[in-house]
């Protein structure tokens, strides 16, 4: 084993920058760090020595003979840092590396107007998590609160640039029919679970209002949004209107699929949550049976609506339930224990076309 070390450090010693390498490598790290200088200051001291250690270093010298190593250590503590502050909440020490490292860097994998509203959606659904997650441990304090308002109203923002520029692409109006409804369902549901999480707690309840406040004056706009949309869509004659409707349905499905099969994981439980799912994912099924009465009309801007209406209540169901296992408890305080998930509960959705 001993021999297979020396074998391989041998060969990392030998290793070589070379002169323009040198020079990339450093114009690479000063980039960076005109670009992150005032996010995320002890990362910057990071890279900053990294950088101007790298810039004394010597081609010719022994002790470049150390780079590679140096550069492995690097990576392996940006990584580990970057994959510990996943889990950061506000107040905690990584939570800037979250949102202004390790998010920037997966916002900028999304290249269309319609995958950048969804991971602006997906901030805001981030945001209301940690939320929840604080509130659950009475830990929302005024400066967290103020922190998730700050990035929820951001967010928010970019979410209506990007969806501006959405509704002038190709089938636009059934595009942004489409992102405001995910962001309606998602917001619904949050909006659900920290009023659940806040019930007959008044010290907790008011430290949370702004919060779901600010989240239901999204909702409002992305309702009006949403029906403005399809309403352009139920005026079109467009034949990629029948494609849509047809897309819609098949994620409608796989929404209360997922749905009933994590309620399916927990029949018999006799808890709020899993009634709760069980009778919104029946509803959804419903609704989809309803829209596929449209579709053999012909109607396909009624159907597309009407599957949009279905994703939209098998969401806000599958945010509730899946906050009750994260946060490990039982949302709702109904009056009178609920009866267990029955099969009857997980109706399965129908399967024509």
């Amino acid at each position: 084993m001993t021999e297979i070390f020396e074998k391989h450090f041998e060969s990392i010693k030998n290793e070589r920058l070379t002169d323009s390498e040198r020079v990339l490598m450093r114009n690479d790290l000063q980039l960076f760090l005109r670009e992150h200088a005032p996010r995320v200051p002890l990362m910057i001291r990071f890279w900053d020595y990294v950088s101007d250690a790298l810039s004394r270093f010597d081609s010719r010298s022994p002790r470049t003979q150390f780079v590679p190593a140096a550069l492995a250590l690097v990576l392996i503590v940006g990584v580990g840092t970057s994959y510990a502050a996943e889990n950061a909440l506000p107040g905690d020490v990584l939570y800037p590396v979250k949102i202004h490292i390790n998010e920037n860097v997966q916002g900028s994998l999304a290249v269309s107007q319609a995958s950048k509203a969804q991971w602006n959606t997906q901030l805001m659904t981030r945001r209301l998590e940690e939320a929840e997650t604080l509130t659950a441990q009475d830990r929302l304090t005024p400066i967290a609160r103020a922190d998730i308002q700050t990035q929820l109203l951001k967010s928010a923002d970019n979410f209506d640039q990007n969806v501006a520029a959405l509704a002038s692409t190709d089938n636009g109006a059934a595009a942004v029919a489409t992102v405001q409804s995910n962001l309606e369902a998602s917001l619904e549901g949050h909006v659900q679970v920290l009023a659940a999480l806040t019930a007959d707690v008044p010290g907790v309840q008011a430290a949370a209002d702004p919060i779901i406040a600010t989240a239901a004056t999204e909702i409002s706009d992305s309702t009006v949004a949403r029906t403005s949309a399809e309403a352009i869509v139920a005026s079109s004659s467009s034949p990629e209107v029948r494609t849509m409707a047809f897309a819609t349905k098949a994620s409608a499905k796989q929404a209360v699929n997922a749905v009933q099969a994590d309620v399916a994981a927990k029949a018999g439980a006799s808890t709020t949550s899993v009634r709760t799912a069980a009778r919104h994912a029946l509803k959804a099924a419903q609704t989809i049976s309803t829209g596929n009465d449209q579709l053999k009309r012909g109607e396909y801007a009624k159907a597309f609506t009407i599957f949009q209406e279905a994703i939209r209540s098998a969401k806000a169901a599958q945010v509730t339930f899946d906050a009750s296992v994260r946060l490990d408890t039982d949302l709702g305080t109904p009056s009178t224990n609920p009866a267990p998930a029955t099969s009857s509960d997980i109706a399965p959705t129908e399967s024509g076309d």
